[in-house]
């Protein structure tokens, strides 16, 4: 061990003696410091302007934009640099020799050479140090173990650059030749993921030995033994080829013999990472302050009931849209975004089968083709450079009905005890499904979910119209996200002909055109004595049909329509702001503050309270304090319509969404009723506005997390971030800003500048 510090002693003299280290420590500061300055200027911008903060910790170091990030970027650019001359300066001296003819191994003087490069790593480390240091003092409640968890990941992807540079170093004499070297293994290790993707035990190898994401990893907070273990494994590769590429200098050997030697090290490594990187060895150590990188609680309990068997078969039809995100050589990609899940579920199987059938979106052609299936399919796959096996929808089992999801990109999930559930793309900016979306379908495998009942027979909103009054967007069309049919709800029409069937969970009416008939209510009044739940939908002109059935409940939707004109938008279009009891009542209407949307209704009716019926009524949206209720026809793009003077009318806040609960039959009863039934139907549900964006499709997940005790959607919502706010002023910000950017540099060159001193004094 003497003789291994000895020789990292005197190297590392080297090092600190030779200006190209000190010039990658100083343009690795200036970068740095300019980098952490640019993002906490942007911070205290954000306090200047009084604007919303959180997650600091996050954004400082762990995103895109981050320290670490940036940081990550440039440090391969400055390693080969400094590893270039490590070993190649002995054999272009002849100092190798008197190492031979020493009594030192070759393996102390690669441990011994290596461990000096690890304390170069350290004081590149150590510059960043300092930035985390300031940000304990300056952000409130920083996530101390993110901050460290990063550094760790830049440590180790350091530290295999390192490994890399000294074998290379090894290998020539020229320095330029050395740190080309290292370049070129850096650029093939970045580069070997995509290699062999369509075949599965190459692809598992090729994407192991990919160095790309792998600092990534740890920067986000997470710790897993697969990226652990790679870092040491490449590392000891390459510090391995080192001490044989020594050996064979000294003991001459064959051709055979060096081949034999250097393919049992690679197979060695190979093997244990292939292993590593098996889902029932891997291990995992979430250090973020809220798990930001681990299933939520919900999913996790999902997941804990699954079968012990759970397979997702990916139907990729090649001449749908979206069909490139599911190619063999996005098979990892892909993998990486059911990895939360296969960390609880290690027996979670992915399995994909290509097919073609034609759809009236193609992934090739906008318009549609004239072509036959099979020419549609070779023009794709020539264009598209695809080389893989692609079947016929023929050929698929006939058990698997893609025809009912469309041919669109579709997963079918299957449980050891034979149950199936559909898991969709979507026809937004995403297209993958996120965790609601992952949890709702596995959560089919093992438990009965609600079923939603909306009422037709009266002209109501129906599931099945596209047009933009309908309900189908939001109830079961297929590809849009927020569906209640992709968040864990069965949807079907009912008839108040018969008495609703036992096994509706919720039911819903909406804006029906004409009144029930006295068997109808009965039906629906014996479905409500049971205790179950019901939204009712209102609009100017429904009164007559549903204030008698909203009698019972208490409350009166209120004649004439709702005007306010203070809002800078059509006066019958209601933006509306969640009330304080709707904050508490779901996190999803929290989200609509935090995010500075709105609820917009058009042609809203105002909600009335009366009498007691023994319900807890909670107003969770209200109108504007200066709306008032117009009965009488006006003109709505006139600029001159104003509340009138003299009216016997209260120009007031009015209520426009009201949830009531009630005890019956030894079940919480749970109502929504709502002034307006436009806000959700297919054309209004994204409508957005110069004031705010809509924030109508949270009404979704928030009503129906309510009306459903809870059962769906997935709430994945996590706990709001403490470390919102710094506690430094702009003023001294500014001197900082000056120190970090000018002082910090001008102190290592300052250092390197004495040490330069010194060295030329001896």
């Amino acid at each position: 061990m003497k003789i291994i510090l000895n020789i990292a002693k005197n190297e590392l003299r080297k090092l600190f003696y030779s200006p190209v280290a000190w010039l990658v420590l100083i343009v690795f500061c200036i970068q740095s410091s300019l980098s952490f300055s640019h993002i906490f200027e942007l911070f205290m911008y954000w306090k200047r302007a009084k604007s919303e903060a959180t997650d600091l910790t996050i954004i400082a170091y762990a995103s895109p934009e981050g320290l670490y990030s940036a940081a990550e970027s440039y440090l391969y650019l400055y390693i080969p640099l400094v590893t270039m001359g490590i070993m190649s300066h002995e054999f272009s001296s002849g100092s190798v020799k008197l190492l031979y003819s020493s009594p030192v191994t070759n393996v102390q003087i690669v441990i011994g050479k290596y461990l000096a490069l690890l304390c170069f790593d350290l004081a590149l480390i150590g510059i960043l140090l300092v930035f985390n240091i300031f940000s304990l003092f300056t952000i409130h409640n920083v996530d101390v173990p993110l901050v460290f968890c990063g550094l760790l990941g830049l440590f180790l992807i350091i530290a295999v650059s390192e490994a890399i540079g000294l074998f290379m170093s090894s290998i020539s004499s020229y320095v330029i030749v050395a740190a080309m070297g290292t370049f070129a293994i850096l650029a093939v290790l970045s580069m070997i993921g995509g290699i062999g993707q369509s075949i599965p035990f190459v692809r598992d190898i090729t994407y192991w030995l990919s160095i790309n994401s792998r600092a990534d990893v740890f920067i986000r907070g997470l710790i897993t033994s697969e990226d652990f273990i790679y870092f040491l494994m490449i590392s000891g590769l390459f510090l391995s080829l080192t001490v044989l590429r020594l050996s064979f200098n000294r003991q001459p050997s064959t051709f055979v013999q060096r081949s034999v030697r250097y393919g049992i090290v690679f197979l060695i490594t190979i093997a244990i990472g292939y292993l590593s990187a098996q889902p029932d060895f891997k291990h995992y150590i979430d250090v973020t302050r809220n798990k930001v990188n681990t299933l939520t609680k919900g999913s996790q309990d999902i997941v804990s009931k699954l079968p012990e068997d759970v397979t997702i078969t990916t139907y990729v039809n090649v001449l749908a849209r979206n069909s490139f995100y599911f190619l063999p050589e996005e098979f990892k990609n892909d993998q990486k975004r059911y990895e939360a899940y296969v960390r609880f579920k290690p027996r979670l199987k992915l399995k994909y089968v290509y097919y073609y059938h034609r759809t009236n979106e193609s992934s090739l052609y906008q318009k549609p083709s004239k072509l036959s299936e099979k020419e549609l399919l070779d023009s794709t796959m020539q264009v598209m450079r695809m080389d893989f096996n692609v079947i016929p929808y023929a050929d698929i089992d006939p058990k698997v009905d893609l025809a009912s999801e469309g041919f669109q990109q579709v997963s079918l999930i299957e449980g050891s005890n034979n149950k199936t559930a559909w898991l969709r793309t979507f026809n937004d900016a995403i297209v993958v499904p996120w965790e609601s979306e992952i949890s709702a379908a596995l959560k089919r495998l093992n438990q009965k979910l609600p079923i939603v009942g909306v009422i037709s027979g009266h002209n109501e909103r129906s599931i099945n119209s596209n047009y933009e009054d309908g309900y189908k967007r939001f109830t079961v069309q297929k590809d849009y996200r927020y569906a209640l049919v992709n968040q864990g709800f069965d949807v079907r029409e009912v008839s108040l002909d018969q008495p609703v069937a036992d096994d509706i969970n919720i039911l819903i009416l909406a804006d029906p055109k004409t009144a029930l008939s006295a068997s109808q209510i009965k039906n629906l009044h014996s479905y409500l004595m049971s205790g179950k739940n019901m939204m009712i939908l209102g609009e100017p002109g429904a009164q007559e049909y549903l204030n008698p059935i909203l009698s019972d409940f208490g409350v009166k939707i209120l004649p004439g329509t709702l005007l306010d004109t203070t809002q800078h938008l059509q006066p019958d279009l209601m933006s509306l702001k969640p009330s304080t009891d709707a904050i508490h009542f779901s996190k999803y209407f929290n989200d609509i503050l935090e995010r500075h949307e709105g609820l917009y209704m058009p042609t809203a009716a105002a909600l009335n309270l009366i009498g007691d019926k023994g319900y807890l009524a909670q107003v969770l949206f209200n109108s504007g304090s200066k709306s008032w209720t117009e009965t009488q026809k006006i003109d709505l793009k006139s600029a001159s319509i104003v509340f009138p003077a003299n009216d016997i009318r209260e120009a007031k806040t009015y209520p426009t969404v009201i949830a009531l609960s009630k005890d019956i039959n030894g079940r919480k009863q749970k109502i929504i009723v709502t002034g307006d039934a436009d806000f959700l139907s297919n054309g209004r549900l994204f409508e957005s506005h110069e004031t705010a964006n809509s924030g109508n499709y949270n009404f979704i997940p928030a009503a129906f997390e309510w009306l459903s005790d809870g059962v769906s959607p997935i709430d994945n919502h996590r706990p709001p971030g403490i470390d919102n706010d710094t506690n430094i002023s702009d003023k001294s910000w500014r001197i900082y800003s000056v120190i970090f950017r000018w002082i910090y540099p001008l102190i290592l060159i300052l250092i390197a500048f004495i040490i330069y001193l010194r060295r030329k004094s001896r």
